[in-house]
């Protein structure tokens, strides 16, 4: 008897009209699996957080939305049920080969954290005033998230070791001697299956802290005006590691430690 999912699955492309023979070939496809990779990695980090967080304390969900210009389209809520507070979690994947070890032996590697749809002219008129930045400053910003659409960023560091195969086109986890010895340092293990364990490595940082605002830094864009003080997320946030240690550097977390920082905002 098949299973509920593949009943599903056989439904899905009877009504859809997808060839189920192909249906692999078609989800392999380099234009396909980038989008089908990123939503299965907000179930992989629902069910992660679900079992992280004390269920009596914290429910844990995935509304389903339709996104318009001036709602966002929240990936996992988290809702405190003593306070009744709820916090929304973006997730996003670490960009594919971007893990790079320096020859000091730290690492680091990019999270692509960017919109998928940019803001068009009148979604930038409507927006701004809400902001109380100018159109012009978000025109330049028209693909970058602003610090308080979400609270959290989530992301795994499995992606980051993804390149393409130049024969078949496909991704293909590989990475060389150096991450691959980097990585068993910042996962503490030896075992085999590296490529589970990286996408089960699972990290978070406030969303408002991975700004130029709140880092110290300037902003890459070159019309913005106000780099010192913008609160637009980068495209590609990095996140380090200690060489010697594997640790995650600031303001990045062990996703482990989510519950904490979720306090800690709570307590402010």
């Amino acid at each position: 008897m098949a299973s509920k999912w593949s009943e599903a699955v056989e439904r899905y492309c009877q009504e859809f009209d997808i060839p189920i023979e192909h249906l692999s070939e078609i989800l392999r496809d380099s234009k396909v699996n980038p989008m089908i990779r990123g939503k299965g990695f907000e179930y992989s980090a629902r069910d992660y957080l679900s079992s992280l967080l004390n269920a009596d304390e914290w429910e844990v969900s995935k509304p389903r939305m339709n996104a318009q210009a001036n709602i966002h389209d929240v990936d996992i809520l988290v809702t405190n049920k003593s306070h009744k507070v709820d916090f929304s979690i973006e997730c996003k994947l670490s960009k594919k080969g971007s893990f790079k070890v320096s020859k000091s032996g730290d690492a680091s590697a990019s999270v692509k954290c960017m919109r998928s749809r940019t803001l068009g002219v009148k979604q930038v008129q409507s927006r701004a005033p809400q902001l109380g930045i100018s159109s012009d400053q978000l025109s330049v910003h028209n693909d970058n998230y602003w610090d308080d659409e979400f609270q959290i960023v989530l992301s795994s560091l499995g992606n980051a070791f993804y390149q393409t195969d130049p024969k078949s086109g496909e991704y293909v986890f590989s990475p060389n001697a150096s991450e691959l010895s980097m990585i068993q340092t910042v996962l503490n293990s030896k075992e085999s299956n590296i490529q589970t364990n990286a996408y089960n490595y699972f990290f978070v940082a406030r969303a408002q802290d991975l700004t130029p605002l709140r880092r110290g830094t300037q902003c890459a864009r070159q019309k913005c005006k106000n780099k010192s003080k913008c609160r637009f997320i980068p495209n590609y946030p990095e996140v380090s590691f200690v060489s010697k240690t594997g640790h995650i550097k600031a303001p990045w977390l062990p996703a482990s430690q989510l519950e904490n920082l979720l306090l800690k905002i709570l307590s402010e």
